[in-house]
């Protein structure tokens, strides 16, 4: 083995290396004149197309990402509405961009068939005669670009006359044994092969260019100016024109960078000599980087930034100018570098990118930040820097951000496609598990090794082309002198997650025999340190434990043995790595009362408290404590409890839960909830409602993780305990205890442009049986207009009781389950009787007799007027036992601000008449508003899960 590796690194130092014009490439000679007033360039393109592949081509297939902003059925449009961004769809004509295709002709002047696929970013063309293999053609290509506003991803047109073009004219398609046909998604994975670029661009006075190619300076004329760019070897030209000067060139000794990154408390000269150092940690880590020029732009930045506490507001910035600014110019340098001279299929090999560039982000702060704290100068304020959080290392951030999204269980492994990662994934967690698995390969192996195998990599397969994730497999593997398939076919190629722990120990004068348990069956090597107080006394590498294995090591002066303790493995958890060698009590976790939430300290039973207040009518303002043990990373067992004291009733009320959530697999089912509620409140005066429900719920979701389908089924067993106050004794018609048994199940699509859902609900009691049906449906036209729709239907199938507490309701049910989070929940008067709150029949006019004893069917209709104004409709029947149905309706007008979070409905017409004319009509209108804030924080946080 050791012969064939040094075989290899042989021919990665001589057989690579080979002059880049060896391979070919494509050549573009553009002309582009781009108008500032209308935001198109019209483009005259000569493309001599170089067949490398080993197969004829009577076909070709191009690149026309600027065509994604055309019309809102486009991959961009549909996976903006993925992510709950309208944008897109709500676009205005004059604000999308598109391409125009005028001829395409080869070289014999002959005109060419092409055609556009159906919704697609990809233009087809059809060649005369058969192009074999290393023959090229020769074709010209008319067509004008229109740009996008730049609101949508940041490329286009901004409404100040500037132009930031980045994937703007037509580039070849890349075959390899098959054509990869991919549409921009605004995901930074634009696949193309390297050409030889020439381009003459004329561009409007009054800015400013930058540029990644290589420009022969700027001349002006009357009205406008031009340049020649041009660039060997480059995928696409990027051209960014501001109204200001704001790139400058700094010219170090291993490269010359274009940038505008800045910081604005870090001077200029300093920010020099940070850009030398991070340019020459690149060159002794990398390799030379073979352009003229690097184009490190906060636009590219933005795309991508460093996560965390850094993106707080300024004048709370955690860290010192310095630092901030070169991990920013690092990172946003380490991505463009690459994508310049790695030819990786981006879309479904990004994960080799990610490795590197977080590897070598981790690299560089442990070579020159060492003690850097993940949250910086706040470590060290008093009341802050005994969270854990604060004691936290800098590039422990990797293993915390990874993890969010394995506890979570929407982890996705690192071959994913790039457009089948959900945002947080793609964003961040699937990056920085790459990255923390090469440091993870560092330890295992050595650092040097790998270090050698990403400059080896760099060096021997920059600029060439269909460069593979296998070629970066086998320049590591050249390097180590252990097996490491476990990284590739393990920890790249699956989701399958980390988790070991120390079983037991035995332990003699000489030696600790202990056993390591694999509690997941991922086969991967594991860390064991041995640790006297804080310091590092030995450390061992263990691995092929595919259940447990039981070892042996010599003691030396341990008292605790951890695994892990480097937290260089992203372990899914590390509450059980530890083990005391002081004894069974000193084994025993310490409780660790702590003000609010923290990350997860495997040293400790953590417990959080934190102030909070309810409110409602009958308690008012019930301010309390929450004490709970969830911490940042979900964790499987979690109670929350939460006492408030109800100034209004002098006395204490509050709700408690306690959850055991399971998870499976990746898609069917997914997960499964078993739960133990309370609560206890007010529901009138002096008259308290209790609640104690068992619960156990199953989740199920697709395989495509994009999705935002997701099916529940719910079993659950209500009891109900209520003390009435003697004056409304007489007002109850019901026994003050009872107990249902409910079962649900829903079915959600929440998608922005077809949100459609449908639930069935059970509820046995002793006094009735019942059942319901739900379906909504919201359609977003491409005309903008949108239709919500709403049926519901509901059937007694025995009713043994003779009021209407359990009876169906048009408008505001009465919630014997004590769901609904009314204000005022008893009230039939008043501002808070006026709240709503859409269930069962969803009628907004109080209309008289609501209520429905044997069945009731209903729907509920809207459509937009302008904006955020909408026309509603409500029509239905209501069946009372023994009485003939009645029909019922309702409209008006509703306020949709936010949907179901904050809405006003004002009732014009229904069975009462013309109710807008009628008296006291602002005791009509009603209202939604959620005053949760973990029901609004849901608002924010859908698009990143």
């Amino acid at each position: 083995m050791q012969v064939h590796r040094l075989i290899f690194i042989l021919f990665l130092g001589l057989g690579l290396a080979l002059p880049n014009s060896i391979w070919g490439q494509h050549k573009n000679e553009i002309t582009a004149n781009l108008n500032g007033l209308t935001r198109e360039i019209e483009i005259t393109h000569k493309l001599t197309y170089h067949n490398q592949s080993e197969d004829g081509l009577r076909i070709l297939y191009f690149n026309d990402w600027q065509h994604a902003y055309s019309s809102k059925k486009t991959a961009l449009a549909r996976r903006f509405g993925e992510e709950f961004k309208r944008s897109l769809h709500l676009a205005k004509d004059r604000e999308r961009g598109y391409s125009d295709i005028k001829s395409v002709v080869d070289g014999n002047y002959i005109g060419l068939n092409w055609s556009r696929l159906k919704d697609q970013d990809i233009i087809m063309v059809e060649l005369g005669k058969v192009l074999e293999p290393d023959e090229k053609v020769q074709l010209f290509l008319t067509y004008s670009v229109r740009l996008p506003n730049s609101k949508f991803t940041g490329y286009g047109a901004n409404p100040i006359g500037e132009f930031f073009l980045k994937d703007w004219y037509i580039t070849p398609a890349v075959y390899d044994k098959e054509w990869k046909l991919y549409n921009n998604m605004d995901l930074d994975d634009h696949y193309t092969e390297a050409a030889s670029t020439n381009i003459n661009f004329t561009f409007p006075a009054g800015v400013f260019l930058s540029t990644n190619f290589r420009d022969d300076g700027v001349t002006q004329f009357p009205g406008g100016q031009h340049v020649r760019l041009s660039g060997e070897n480059r995928k696409n030209c990027e051209i960014l024109l501001y109204r200001n000067r704001r790139f400058t060139k700094h010219i170090t000794r291993f490269l010359t960078i274009t940038t505008d990154l800045d910081s604005k408390k870090y001077d200029n000269i300093s920010e020099g000599i940070s850009i030398d150092k991070v340019a020459k940690f690149l060159n002794a880590n990398l390799g030379l980087y073979p352009h003229d020029n690097l184009l490190v732009s906060e636009l590219d930045y933005g795309k991508y930034p460093l996560y965390g506490t850094n993106q707080l507001p300024s004048f709370i910035r955690p860290y010192e100018e310095q630092f901030q600014f070169e991990l920013k110019f690092l990172k946003t340098a380490l991505r463009s570098i690459l994508k310049e001279t790695l030819f990786i299929d981006p879309r479904t090999e990004r994960w080799v990118y990610d490795a590197i560039t977080n590897y070598l982000l981790i690299k560089y702060v442990e070579e020159y930040y060492p003690d850097q704290k993940l949250v910086g100068k706040l470590s060290k304020i008093w009341g802050f820097r005994s969270f854990h959080l604060a004691q936290m290392d800098f590039n422990e951030q990797y293993a915390l951000l990874s993890m969010l999204s394995a506890r979570r269980n929407i982890d996705q492994a690192l071959t994913t496609r790039n457009d089948s990662l959900i945002k947080f994934n793609e964003k961040i967690a699937n990056g920085y598990k790459a990255g923390l698995g090469m440091a993870y390969l560092s330890e295992y192996l050595d650092p040097q090794k790998i270090d050698s195998s990403v400059q080896s990599f760099y060096k021997n397969y920059k600029l060439k082309p269909l460069v593979k994730a296998k070629d970066f497999r086998k320049t590591i593997e050249a390097f180590a002198d252990k097996d490491i398939d476990w990284f590739f076919d393990e920890y790249v190629g699956t989701r399958k997650k980390i988790d070991f722990k120390i079983k037991k120990i035995e332990k003699t004068d000489d030696s600790i025999t202990l056993t390591l348990k694999n509690k997941r069956g991922t086969n991967v090597p594991i860390s064991l340190f041995g640790l006297n107080k804080d310091s590092i006394v030995s450390k061992y590498w263990f691995s092929d434990i595919d259940t447990s294995r039981t070892v042996t090591i010599p003691r030396k002066d341990e008292t605790r043995l951890v695994l892990n303790y480097d937290q260089k493995i992203p372990e899914f958890n590390q509450r059980d790595n530890w083990k005391t060698l002081n004894g069974f009590f000193a084994s025993n976790k310490r409780l660790k009362f702590q003000f609010f939430k923290d990350t997860e300290d495997p040293y400790y039973n953590q417990v959080f408290y934190v102030p909070v207040a309810n409110f409602n009518i009958y308690d008012g303002i019930t301010p309390g404590l929450r004490i709970y043990n969830k911490t940042f990373l979900e964790r499987p067992f979690t109670y929350d409890i939460a006492p408030t004291y109800s100034f209004l009733e002098k006395t204490v009320v509050g709700k408690a839960s306690f959850r055991y959530r399971k998870y499976h697999g990746k898609s069917g089912l997914f997960v499964s909830n078993y739960v133990l509620n309370g609560s206890t409140s007010h529901f009138q005066v002096n008259s308290r409602f209790s609640t104690i429900t068992p619960a156990v719920s199953f989740g199920w979701r697709p395989d495509n993780l994009i999705s935002n389908r997701r099916q529940t089924l719910l079993f659950r067993y209500v009891n109900v305990f209520r003390n009435i106050d003697d004056n409304i004794i007489d007002e109850i018609d019901t026994e003050p205890d009872y107990s249902v048994f409910n079962v649900r199940f829903r079915d959600v699509d929440n998608d922005i442009i077809n949100f459609a859902s449908w639930s069935i609900d059970a509820q046995h009691s002793s006094d009735f049986t019942k059942v319901a049906l739900e379906m909504e449906y919201r359609k977003l036209f491409e005309s903008n207009q949108q239709l919500n729709l709403r049926l519901y239907a509901g059937k007694f199938i025995r009713n043994n009781t003779d009021s209407d507490f359990f009876s169906f309701a048009l408008d505001r049910p009465t919630d014997y389950l004590f769901d609904l989070p009314y204000l005022g929940r008893s009230e039939d008067s008043g501002i808070y009787s006026q709240q709503i709150i859409i269930a069962e029949g969803g009628f907004k006019s109080r209309l008289p007799n609501p209520f429905a004893n044997d069945w009731i069917a209903t729907a509920n209709a809207s459509t937009n007027i302008w904006r955020w104004i909408e026309a509603y409709g409500d029509i239905g029947f209501i069946s009372n036992k023994g009485e003939d149905a009645r029909f019922v309706y309702d409209a008006g007008i509703r306020l949709n601000l936010v949907t179901d979070y904050f809405e006003l409905y004002f009732p014009v017409y229904s069975n009462l008449g013309w109710e807008i004319a009628q008296p006291n009509y602002s005791q009509s209108i009603r209202f939604v508003v959620t005053i949760s804030p973990r029901t609004l924080i849901g608002l924010f946080t859908r698009k990143w899960f």
